[in-house]
């Protein structure tokens, strides 16, 4: 078992007030995916809920095109500032894929109120052949007016993991950058998210990730003065456990369905 990037594309922002959010898994020929591999994605937007913590702003992200696609929530962290739009939230799905995706499909994602700016940062891994993917471990983490702080995973199994972390960015210019060593961006651009207007009309979101066989992890990226919200996760591969065998003490397999 082991994790392995796939292509990346670049971040997909929108500015426009709406209760969903259509991306795509890509647009350019390299973004087609087959039955198995993992697709991760981590969103930042407007904070919907004014008080710190998971307050599930997204409901359910749905594949528009193979139903059989389950995204699930890895994590979801809100810095909430007191009032919707004060801040900013962040959170990452995935989903292994159980249906191929072509070129240009997409996914809908779905808040619990109506968000204006949002971006999404999407990557592929594959895994071992038949494998599914479980989390191990999750941090958040709220930083107000200030540079995106250090976190820190400790603790866990030893095993490979594929680490992700993802911070949503209330700004509307960048800080240049680069991921960290032994860090990779999740999608094209390091950091990527709305513009026009001021500060606090916009999202940008600055996400890397590692693969490493360890107990630890710490991230600490560089993104500038401003409120951010931070999510860490460690995921794992695991293998589908085995169906127990029927115990059968009078001998009556094949009987009543058993």
């Amino acid at each position: 078992m082991a994790f392995s990037p796939l292509v990346t594309i670049a971040p997909q922002t929108q500015k426009t007030a709406g209760t969903s959010y259509s991306p795509s898994y890509g647009t350019n020929a390299s973004n087609t995916y087959s039955i198995g591999q993992l697709v991760v994605a981590a969103f930042a937007f407007d904070n919907l809920t004014g008080t710190d913590g998971d307050n599930s702003e997204i409901t359910s992200i749905v594949d528009t095109a193979h139903a059989s696609n389950t995204w699930q929530k890895a994590v979801e962290f809100t810095n909430g500032q007191g009032a919707a739009a004060g801040g900013a939230t962040i959170s990452i799905w995935y989903c292994v894929l159980s249906e191929a995706i072509s070129l240009g499909q997409g996914f809908v994602v779905t808040f619990n109120g109506t968000v204006t700016a949002k971006v999404v940062s999407i990557r592929a891994f594959s895994i071992g052949a038949g494998n599914t993917v479980a989390v191990q471990g999750t941090t958040t983490l709220a930083n107000d007016a200030a540079d995106a702080g250090s976190m820190t995973l400790s603790s866990l199994p030893s095993r490979e993991y594929l680490f992700v972390r993802a911070v949503a960015i209330e700004n509307n210019t960048s800080t240049p950058g680069t991921p960290e060593t032994s860090w990779t961006d999740l999608a094209t651009n390091t950091v990527a998210g709305t513009t026009g207007g001021s500060a606090v009309s916009n999202m940008w979101i600055y996400a890397e990730y590692r693969i490493q066989t360890t107990t630890s992890v710490t991230s600490d990226p560089t993104t500038g003065a401003a409120d951010c919200a931070s999510v860490l996760v460690a995921f794992y591969e695991t293998t589908a456990a085995a169906a127990p065998d029927v115990i059968d003490p009078f001998g009556m397999r094949g009987f009543f369905g058993i």
